[in-house]
């Protein structure tokens, strides 16, 4: 018979989740991971060969690669940037234009990876709000527009030629959305080597007994306990709960008074001949396209990242649509909401609600 108290349920079963639970585990906590699926927005096609949500790891990623195993480098040379009929790589004409604009992004975004590193540090011991409004640099990062700090800093040609298209294909945002936080943390791969990455389905062995498939519709909090319901009426309780669901679904469960704007995004796997845009390995396109990203895969299929469903036709000599999704949303990135992780009475929200990326998900 299924046990029905604990000292703590975690809701969500995606990479938060799940780092929350191998915790406990290793403490030796009485725990219940609650999930409708095992790695929440980690989802690969059905050899497990391709993802098709989260992409990438980076190579200071710590936490993160306890559940995956790091694959091809993706290399900066095989980045193919597109504004508006213009194609160019990375170390093109376009960057020796503005030298000056060119090594101060870089001196700052070097100075950004450090306090960066810091951040994460400091929230394995306290909430991610806490850390950043502790420290006056990051917490005007993640106050400031994008737009602010790109003129404020003199960077407006590298961010019309690169950083747009960076920015654009990876968190799907212009700069007008987005904060300077954001804007430095998605170009981290600039100066910090990523790789495509495969998720680990043995690192959920230790504690797969403590995992039971469920989806919750409800929770409740009454003298000191927690009590979960799920959408087939069972009841858990708990004295500890900490939701690990994307921000949007923690809102329908508990009062969250404002919470990043929300960005949607299709995701089309595609076998076929590319005719057009298929130089490089990775094809980055600016806001004024619909097409965000075209990601060439190592069994030569491509994802293709759009804003809108696209005409395949447009792109493809001949094609065949291997999977279809519609990231609804497909995270919430846009604001400066900064969310507290510790909500009291023994609630605790965790996952990419202040900053997108799984090593940040981790953490919390």
């Amino acid at each position: 018979m299924q046990k029905k108290q604990y000292e703590t349920i975690i809701i969500g079963g995606g990479i938060s989740g799940l780092s929350c639970a191998k915790t406990l585990h290793e403490k030796r906590r009485d725990f219940l991971l609650l999930t409708e699926n095992i790695g929440g927005r980690v989802q690969t096609s059905a050899d497990g060969r391709v993802n098709y949500g989260a992409y990438y790891v980076g190579k200071d990623y710590l936490h993160a690669l306890s559940f995956v195993r790091r694959g091809r480098r993706l290399k900066r040379n095989g980045v193919h940037f597109h504004h508006n009929e213009q194609a160019y790589r990375l170390a093109s004409s376009k960057l020796f234009k503005h030298p000056l604009q060119t090594l101060r992004f870089l001196w700052i975004l070097a100075r950004f990876r450090t306090k960066y590193n810091w951040l994460k540090k400091s929230t394995l011991a306290q909430s991610q709000k806490q850390a950043i409004e502790s420290d006056s640099q990051l917490h005007k990062l993640y106050l400031q527009p994008a737009t602010e700090f790109i003129m404020e800093n003199g960077l407006e040609d590298i961010a019309h030629d690169y950083l747009e298209e960076l920015l654009h294909s990876t968190c799907f945002s212009s700069f007008d959305e987005t904060t300077a936080f954001g804007l430095l943390q998605f170009s981290l791969p600039i100066i910090v080597p990523i790789y495509e990455f495969q998720f680990d389905q043995e690192s959920i062995l230790p504690f797969k007994s403590q995992i039971i498939m469920g989806s919750a519709v409800k929770i409740q909090h009454s003298k000191g306990i927690q009590t979960v319901t799920t959408k087939d009426g069972k009841r858990y309780h708990s004295q500890n709960l900490v939701i690990a669901l994307p921000i949007h679904r923690t809102k329908k469960l508990i009062h969250l008074p404002n919470i990043k704007k929300p960005i949607t995004a299709h995701m089309t796997h595609v076998s076929g001949v590319l005719k057009v845009c298929n130089k490089g390995q990775e094809e980055l396109f600016g806001t004024t396209s619909n097409i965000l990203a075209i990601a060439r895969q190592q069994n030569e299929t491509y994802i293709f990242y759009s804003k809108n469903c696209v005409k395949l036709q447009d792109y493809f000599e001949k094609y065949h649509i291997i999977a279809h999704k519609f990231w609804n949303p497909a995270f919430n990135t846009n604001g400066n909401v900064l969310i507290e992780c510790k909500q009291g009475d023994g609630l605790y929200l965790i996952g990419d609600y202040n900053i997108c990326g799984l090593e940040d998900s981790c953490i919390t």
